[in-house]
């Protein structure tokens, strides 16, 4: 093989690669949402070197925050929960209803995939036929635990597993 297309072929890997960090912190850093928001409040906070939360500021509600969903007491006091709304909400109960939506879009991205991946169909939000909406549940529940007990910041969410593929990459 001529050793220029070796050359051409490794540096394109190489950029690859590269592009696909620096991306990839960029979505990480951004919730893999509307960073609008996130940038309003990191301006507003003092910058440090120490990156590593400690477990105090560490979120508590983990996924929803890393997602774009504000905590309860951060959403307007008009605003009703979740499960006043939405018909069969088990794990998002006591986020605040116009949160929702941002939470079910972190999801399609994380995956890669559309809401008849875990629901019936776009009219049949609340039927529960579906095995893959069950296991969203859990997965949720996990990413919570996860963000509780380790000071992650908030910051695991689907896309720490799943990289934007419906099966986890490993």
């Amino acid at each position: 093989m001529n050793k220029n297309v070796v050359l051409l072929i490794v540096g394109f890997v190489v950029g690859f690669i590269i592009s696909f960090l620096y991306f990839n912190a960029q979505y990480q850093a951004g919730g893999g949402v509307n960073t609008s928001t996130n940038q309003a409040t990191e301006s507003a906070e003092p910058t440090t070197t120490n990156k590593t939360p400690s477990p105090a500021t560490a979120s508590k509600t983990g996924a929803l925050e890393a997602f774009g969903a504000k905590k309860s007491e951060e959403s307007s006091p008009e605003t009703p929960p979740a499960e006043s709304v939405y018909k069969n909400i088990q794990v998002l109960k006591g986020v605040p209803s116009d949160q929702v939506l941002t939470v079910m879009k972190a999801f399609t991205e994380g995956l890669g995939v559309n809401c008849v991946y875990c629901h019936v169909s776009t009219d049949e939000l609340a039927k529960d036929d579906k095995a893959m909406k069950q296991t969203a549940r859990k997965m949720l529940e996990m990413v919570k635990e996860m963000n509780k007990a380790y000071p992650t910041n908030g910051q695991v969410t689907c896309y720490t597993c799943h990289r934007g593929a419906a099966k986890p990459v490993s």
